[in-house]
């Protein structure tokens, strides 16, 4: 509401509106915006400030000070992952939802393009479950930086792998990196639909036109698939797309891999993963405490 040459350092802590003092964490609390979506605002706003401060030359302040916030974190037991993570039946049962998503009994009263934006989202949630992209690193990837190939998996047995390249405009880190991970086959299958509907493979991967598919469009066809998966109501409630993140992660630990591989893989910290899968971590040592051995007779160890 005001002109930007009006405000100062401390405008964020102290704003006077319609007659009351407030301050930018109650004003959007207020309209039920979740504290890290805050965090996240005042981040960008610092930065918009930033760049009129320093090049085009409209303020006279580089940057406001933040209002005291307390930054939520996960339980200390990882109740809140271990809540917000498919089970193995539970992903099944998704996965099995996805099928009558989209098989021609129920999609026979659609247009065209909605079929194939059925197929989109199944493709999509298959690959997130597989990959652990973020959500943002997955609408925003582009053909141009993923590939498929064949190899044998650690028990020798065939699979298709994906390599991606995570562009650092497009990375929550801002660094780009590149994975390798499970999910091939769903790439390839999502080219044949788009090749039979006519899309070409130029722009981002999951895409109805070729830009940005929207979050608001995942997260509604998230829960139509839910609404068909034979799970528990009061576990549907908890799980999100994000859940497929935390599957992926929960998975390649059961694997065997490390936290600082599955960090790599997930352009994230080592201390990050930590803290927030404590759960996961608690079930690594209980499996060290629960290792055995045996002796062989020519004197060799070998583990159980």
């Amino acid at each position: 509401d005001d002109r930007i040459t009006d405000l100062d350092e401390n405008t964020l802590q102290h704003y006077e509106r319609n007659g009351e003092i407030t301050t930018y964490v109650l004003f959007r609390s207020s309209k039920g915006v979740k504290e890290i979506t805050i965090l996240n605002e005042m981040s960008q706003i610092n930065h918009f400030m930033k760049h009129c401060y320093t090049m085009i030359k409209v303020t006279h302040i580089p940057a406001f000070h933040y209002p005291q916030i307390s930054k939520k974190s996960y339980n200390v037991d990882g109740e809140l992952v271990r809540r917000q993570t498919f089970t193995s039946n539970e992903y099944k049962a998704f996965t099995q939802a996805m099928i009558t998503y989209t098989a021609k009994k129920h999609t026979q009263h659609l247009t065209k393009d909605e079929i194939f934006e059925r197929h989109l989202n199944r493709s999509y949630f298959l690959f997130a479950a597989n990959s652990g992209l973020r959500s943002g690193e997955i609408r925003q990837l582009k053909w141009k930086n993923i590939s498929t190939y064949k190899s044998k998996t650690a028990h020798g047995s065939e699979g298709v792998f994906a390599k991606v390249l995570v562009e650092k405009g497009t990375s929550k880190v801002r660094k780009s990196r590149w994975v390798h991970c499970r999910g091939g086959e769903y790439i390839e299958r999502w080219k044949v639909i788009c090749k039979e509907n006519g899309r070409d493979f130029t722009g981002n991967v999951f895409s109805l036109n070729g830009k940005e598919y929207l979050r608001y469009n995942t997260h509604r066809q998230f829960k139509k698939i839910m609404s068909l998966a034979q799970i528990d109501e009061e576990r549907k409630a908890q799980l999100v797309p994000y859940s497929l993140r935390h599957f992926m992660i929960t998975e390649r630990v059961k694997a065997g891999l490390s936290f600082s591989k599955i960090a790599v893989m997930c352009g994230t910290s080592v201390r990050q993963i930590e803290n927030t899968y404590l759960h996961l971590n608690e079930e690594m040592m209980k499996s060290s405490a629960k290792a055995d051995y045996i002796t062989l007779e020519d004197g060799t160890i070998r583990p159980i």
